[in-house]
């Protein structure tokens, strides 16, 4: 079995900071993991365009299955507050 951990830093490229949507899912499949942690995820995020990352990347690698679980909750720029 196969496990990493990757830090998506929220899905963009930090050179421009950009949302390389193909990048990630490239990535996620060049890792070849049967299972994934990501770090650092958008869900429904205005700066990630609203994309399900982590539903992105469990599609890429054929994740029968796939959770996500926010450690914060808010939006880029505002005041963000631990997820409940």
């Amino acid at each position: 079995m196969r496990v990493a951990t990757f830090n998506i830093l929220n899905g963009r490229v930090p050179t421009d900071q950009h949302v390389d949507v193909a990048g990630l899912v490239a990535s996620v499949k060049q890792l070849d993991a049967d299972v994934l942690a990501l770090q650092e995820v958008d869900r429904n995020q205005h700066r990630s365009n609203g994309v399900d990352l982590t539903a992105l990347a469990a599609d890429a690698m054929g994740a029968p299955e796939h959770r996500f679980v926010a450690a914060l909750a808010g939006n880029p720029g505002a005041t963000w507050i631990a997820a409940t």
